[in-house]
């Protein structure tokens, strides 16, 4: 999730993109990825995929900890992956998941390589707060700032940081290279009007269906 990537770690300085259609019968991009450099000498890496199931994994490394979202498993796709996006035939539908936890002891890392020096690792488990989720409570905050003054949760600056990271990856892609933040506004608005003008789709969009993603229902 990029609007979450943006938020703890901050904007990059500069992007090396990568877009792909991988797996899907569709124009545009199922699968992009990205090196990141940011100011100071950090490194980041994104991976994004439509041809993949399950939940996201965010990790920030630092000299002293290490932060994970999302703990060690073992997901089993039924049916696999490749089959069930060529024969579904569900808006929002997606494989069955079986997961299988995984354990992965601090006094294992180094144990394949006897002798090397290794720091000691600390393990602790977070448990997070018990709070309200979903798209209704963004929903409520965004109707109450607008009648009572209620501070946003999710100013509309925040979600433009996510979109300059996803135009500038996009444009790196296209480019080749390695592209600075913020991007070059008339550059991708030229890029934008390549695209439109080499779309393989002709003519008016046929019958349309819009669908809830159940995840979202409450």
């Amino acid at each position: 999730d990029l609007d979450i990537f943006t938020m703890l770690g901050g904007m990059p300085r500069r992007v090396y993109g990568r877009c792909e259609t991988v797996l899907h019968d569709i124009e545009v991009e199922d699968q992009a990825c990205a090196m990141l450099e940011y100011d100071g000498g950090a490194r980041g890496y994104i991976f994004v995929s439509t041809c993949e199931v399950g939940e996201g994994l965010l990790e920030i490394v630092g000299d002293r900890a290490a932060l994970r979202v999302g703990g060690p498993e073992l997901r089993r796709f039924k049916p696999p992956v490749e089959e069930f996006t060529r024969t579904n035939t569900e808006m929002w539908g997606a494989p069955k998941v079986e997961k299988v936890e995984l354990k992965s002891p601090a006094a294992q890392i180094g144990a394949q390589y006897p002798g090397r020096p290794a720091p000691d690792v600390e393990e602790v488990e977070l448990e997070p707060e018990d709070c309200e989720s979903g798209h209704y409570v963004i929903l409520r905050n965004f109707a109450r700032a607008i009648t009572d003054g209620e501070p946003l949760l999710a100013p509309g600056k925040e979600g433009m940081k996510s979109l300059e990271l996803a135009n500038a990856i996009t444009l790196s892609s296209e480019k080749g290279e390695v592209v600075e933040l913020p991007i070059d506004r008339e550059e991708f608005d030229r890029l934008i009007e390549r695209l439109k003008s080499t779309s393989s789709f002709k003519g008016e969009w046929g019958q349309t269906e819009a669908q809830t993603d159940p995840a979202h229902k409450t």
